[in-house]
């Protein structure tokens, strides 16, 4: 990997000297490129709701449109014909030099140069493990937000790919949304030439092969639905900027927002595992448990080798009284290799609930190397040195959830995992007493 993004460096700044020496287009000529798009490629969804905009025929679709419309939503200062003008400039640069592309190559490397040529860059390369607590502002949140990305210069892999997208869309190339597990970016495929754009890493063209070991992921099982590494319509790439402006919104508190961005995600995407399981996990911790089963079944149907949606479906089994139905969930998880911090702290879960406490243990640390600010994980691990008799361990982790969540001091108060320490004072203290984040 790295000789090749070397190998890549080295061509890019070779193409950016030679590219110096091309002739760039004058304003003037640029003009009618720019007529030309915003008379075709101009969409009014004045009036209309994000339910109404994403139920319109995939021909009145656009996806640059809609996701202005949501970043106005969320910040009525956006002026949207103002970043319709900043893409059709840019398409229309783009046009101009694809006059003279002679193969698909060719209109591959014309958008990459373009984008990167007008500053445009990403924070970390997407296999950084982004759900830890440094890159999730990152790559969860504002950065998907094609507005802020125009403004900035800097964006997520969805931006990234919303971007190239509308500009190909408004110059005739062939481009298409492709997710993996955890990432999107965009694949170029004319029906007989294809090749993979990395929105990310200034272009660079990455095999199907590649993704699947930078990612680290479970491919093989993960492919069995057909959704990842397959080209994506616009909609379900919407429906990706709608599930990171959904969990936006939970760490918001605004429950109502949260549903509904879910909700509309799920019309763009019903079958994107990643939207389900998100849409599973909201629904838990809102306590609707039909519903969450629900999705976590349909989750599993796509995406059988998930550790997150197994363990999350185990504790639903176990709090309902199937011990049997929540264990073999359980067990299911434990051939799985985590990737995420979220995937080691759920195999850790269920190495817990198996009674296998060691290795709770060793994954939810693991998980914790990634994001110490996980106040369950804490709580677990807590558990977990007390059924092991480790009272300082117990007690010092059992202070850090606290102190993250003051309610988990109800929890440990009546969980029988505590008991081989609840006469402790260290642990009657932390029930008793108001811990705060300095405080540990």
């Amino acid at each position: 990997m790295k000789k090749n993004a070397a190998k890549f460096i080295f061509l890019l700044i070779i193409t950016f000297l030679f590219s110096g020496c091309a002739h760039r287009a004058t304003h003037e000529e640029l003009i009618p490129y720019t007529n030309r798009i915003r008379s075709e490629y101009r969409y009014n969804y004045e009036n209309k709701t994000l339910r109404e905009i994403v139920a319109l025929p995939d021909n009145q679709f656009d996806l640059l449109t809609a996701s202005l419309y949501l970043s106005k939503e969320l910040d009525p200062s956006v002026d949207i014909d103002k970043y319709l003008d900043k893409v059709e400039t840019l398409a229309a640069e783009l046009a101009y030099s694809l006059k003279n592309a002679k193969n698909y190559k060719q209109k591959v490397d014309a958008i990459c140069n373009l984008v990167w040529r007008k500053g445009y860059i990403a924070y970390k390369p997407f296999w950084q493990n982004y759900d830890a607590n440094r890159f999730r502002d990152l790559w969860f949140y504002k950065y998907s937000n094609i507005a802020l990305l125009l403004d900035q210069h800097k964006g997520n892999c969805v931006a990234f790919s919303i971007l190239y997208l509308a500009l190909a869309k408004r110059t005739g190339l062939a481009l298409y949304g492709v997710t993996i597990p955890g990432h999107i970016f965009v694949r170029y495929d004319d029906g007989i030439d294809k090749i993979n754009i990395e929105p990310l890493e200034a272009g660079f063209y990455f095999s199907d092969q590649m993704y699947i070991e930078a990612s680290n992921s479970n491919m093989p099982n993960d492919l069995c639905g057909g959704y990842y590494l397959h080209n994506l319509t616009d909609k379900e790439v919407f429906g990706s900027l709608l599930l990171n402006m959904s969990a936006m919104c939970y760490e918001k508190n605004q429950t109502l927002r949260t549903l509904r961005y879910m909700n509309i995600s799920l019309n763009c995407a019903p079958r994107d595992p990643e939207i389900l399981t998100s849409a599973g996990i909201t629904h838990l911790k809102l306590n609707n448990i039909e519903n969450a089963i629900y999705f976590f079944d349909k989750a599993l149907e796509i995406k059988p080798a998930s550790i997150i949606v197994l363990s999350q479906k185990a504790l639903i089994m176990r709090s309902l009284g199937d011990i049997n139905q929540s264990n073999k969930l359980f067990r299911k998880t434990l051939n799985i290799t985590p990737v995420r911090s979220s995937e080691w702290f759920n195999k850790g879960v269920a190495y817990f609930y198996l009674k296998k406490y060691k290795k709770a243990v060793t994954c939810i640390n693991k998980s914790l190397d990634f994001d110490d600010k996980s106040s369950p994980a804490w709580y677990y691990l807590a558990a977990s040195y007390a059924v092991m008799n480790k009272k300082s361990s117990s007690i010092l982790c059992l202070k850090k959830a606290v102190a993250l969540d003051p309610s988990f001091k109800k929890y440990a108060e009546k969980d029988n995992f505590f008991e081989n320490i609840k006469q402790d004072s260290e642990f009657i203290k932390i029930i008793n007493s108001p811990l705060h984040l300095n405080n540990i």
